[in-house]
């Protein structure tokens, strides 16, 4: 090579990494503040007595919700006590020195309690009885409760790894003298710093908003931009998972300019990152017709095994997944890991065999779970099941008080994704992770719970309350109507806590929604169907015998 050649490529190989970091300028940004959000909460209901068809809904191919374009440069250099102008200062505790080496930390082995960040207590409702809506009074946030938990320990270790992964990046390429990897490395720099950045404001913020939630629900216009800052801060995690996603795809280009193997060690301890720091994922929902004037149905789309996203029912009254085994992947399946079962749903009348295989799902667009049990529906079955459900090719429940199976699927998801899940039928999406919002009230049990109801001018009876998302239009016993064989339309149906105090929903029947009457001491009592579903979001926790919260509107 002659002396102009050299020169040349000395000037160029520069001009190279930069037009390689400037294709993507955008994306190395970090999140906007919590007052910056745009993104604002549709607080229209569905009310009950809508009874016309809606068009059937498509689902896309990808479950992962929307979300707002990174806008914020900051660095681990900058001032994160900026973060919102506005925001009361507050202090965050300090946990004390990690241990060393920032690994995975499995779902097998993580603290499984995730009511929510924030639970507040319910307090009496004096409303009238026909005051359908005011149910959402003020309440006082328990004063004995560590907001916190144990709710963030993956997430500790992602900021953890983002750091040890930032550190070891600057000293394989600048700390090295390398100075065309240093050049090269400033994106995925700038993208793993607001990625730390995010979780870091989640976990400073999130618990707090929910305070200022219902701190604020006296004051309109305070609770309403509250309730945009809340929004947007559930939306931080999944923006650092953007970050650090591109941030893995961009690391092998720094490789070309000489630290091959330390680009592939900072690599692992970014996709650990990546799924210690799963918060949330949002997924599509759509509501299917099932023999009625209304859509009653929750369905939400997975695959099993590698195999096609299909649709199951989302469904809080029963647990395990139980899916016709035309839709699930077959590479590597195996043999049974478990006897034969039976699974039989609604009446009872209509029973499928199954047997349990050890396998993994995936939700949204590439979330993997670790190795669960999915029941899959055996051959002589598969016509009973397929003819007995809807639009839909399994059932996924995740009672834990429930049956037929043992193991909930979800719950062997990474990060915080296994916590929890959110059902927001107003909003066609469900919310996997932590609760995002306020809790109005807590029930201790999914899908059955203590409960009192209250049929039009009937006394309040006691019954067992199946909170079931996959209950259709529900049942009571006929004690609850004064023996009568059938519930008038427009009758105002009221359900209680178990002391009768605090009023969980209630609403009119109308001629498409009108519940069942089934004989007192059945086995499932009271079912509520859909229609709690309707009103509000409801959070499952899958900790023990599970958490039903009724949240704030």
């Amino acid at each position: 090579m002659n002396f102009s050649s050299w020169a040349a490529t000395v000037v160029a190989s520069p001009a190279i990494a930069a037009g390689i970091l400037l294709a993507v300028p955008a994306v190395a940004q970090a999140a906007p503040d919590d007052t910056g959000s745009s993104s604002s909460e549709n607080t229209a209901a569905t009310g009950s007595e809508d009874t016309s068809p809606r068009p059937t809904q498509e689902t896309d191919d990808d479950d992962r919700a929307v979300r707002s374009n990174d806008d914020d440069s900051d660095d681990e250099g900058a001032d994160k006590d900026a973060d919102v102008d506005t925001e009361v200062e507050v202090e965050v505790e300090d946990d004390g020195e990690t241990s060393p080496g920032p690994h995975y930390v499995p779902s097998s082995v993580r603290e499984p309690d995730s009511e929510s960040l924030v639970s507040v207590t319910a307090i009496d409702d004096d409303e009238d009885e026909d005051d359908e809506d005011d149910d959402d009074d003020p309440q006082d946030p328990e004063d004995d409760e560590d907001p916190d938990g144990d709710d963030t320990d993956t997430v500790e270790l992602a900021i953890d790894q983002l750091a040890q992964a930032r550190e070891e990046l600057r000293a394989a390429t600048w700390g090295d003298g390398n100075v065309f990897a240093g050049l090269a490395a400033i994106v995925p720099q700038m993208l793993m710093g607001g990625a730390q950045a995010n979780l870091e404001r989640w976990m400073e913020n999130h618990a707090r908003l929910q305070e200022e939630f219902v701190n604020t629900l006296d004051n309109p216009f305070a609770n309403a931009i509250i309730r945009m800052r809340l929004e947007n801060s559930m939306y931080r995690p999944i923006r650092a998972q953007d970050q650090m996603e591109l941030a893995e795809k961009l690391m092998p280009i720094i490789g070309w300019f000489g630290p091959r193997d330390a680009v592939l060690d900072i690599n692992t301890l970014v996709h650990d990152a990546r799924d210690n720091g799963l918060v949330y994922e949002v997924l599509d929902l759509t509501m299917q017709y099932n023999g009625r004037q209304v859509r009653t149905e929750p369905v939400i789309y997975i695959s099993v095994n590698g195999g096609e996203r299909v649709p199951v029912l989302l469904d809080s009254g029963s647990n395990g997944l139980v899916i016709d085994p035309r839709y699930v992947g077959y590479e590597g399946i195996g043999e049974p890991v478990g006897p034969q079962g039976s699974a039989s749903y609604g009446d009872g009348n209509v029973s499928s065999y199954y047997h349990p295989y050890s396998t993994t799902i995936r939700v949204g667009e590439d979330i993997d779970s670790d190795e669960t049990e999915v029941l899959i529906i055996d051959l002589e079955s598969v016509y009973d099941f397929t003819e007995y459900n809807g639009d839909y090719v399994g059932v996924l429940g995740i009672g834990p008080k429930a049956g037929p199976g043992t193991v909930n699927v979800l719950a062997a998801l990474p990060g915080l994704l296994g916590r929890g899940l959110l059902i927001d039928e107003r909003r066609r999406r469900v919310i996997l992770g932590p609760n995002p919002y306020a809790a109005r009230v807590t029930l201790d049990g999914t899908p059955n719970t203590d409960v009192k109801v209250q049929v039009g001018d009937n006394d309040m009876v006691d019954v067992d309350g199946w909170i079931d998302s996959g209950g259709i239009l529900g049942n009571i016993p006929s004690r609850a109507v004064g023996g009568a064989t059938s519930v008038p339309v427009g009758t105002l149906i009221s359900v209680y806590t178990d002391d009768g105090e605090t009023l969980l929903y209630s609403y009119r029947t109308t001629r498409a929604n009108t519940p069942d009457v089934g004989e007192d001491g059945a086995e499932v009592e009271f079912n509520t169907g859909y229609l709690p579903f309707s009103l509000t979001s409801i959070y499952f926790d899958y900790g023990g015998d599970g958490k039903t919260v009724f949240n704030y509107r």
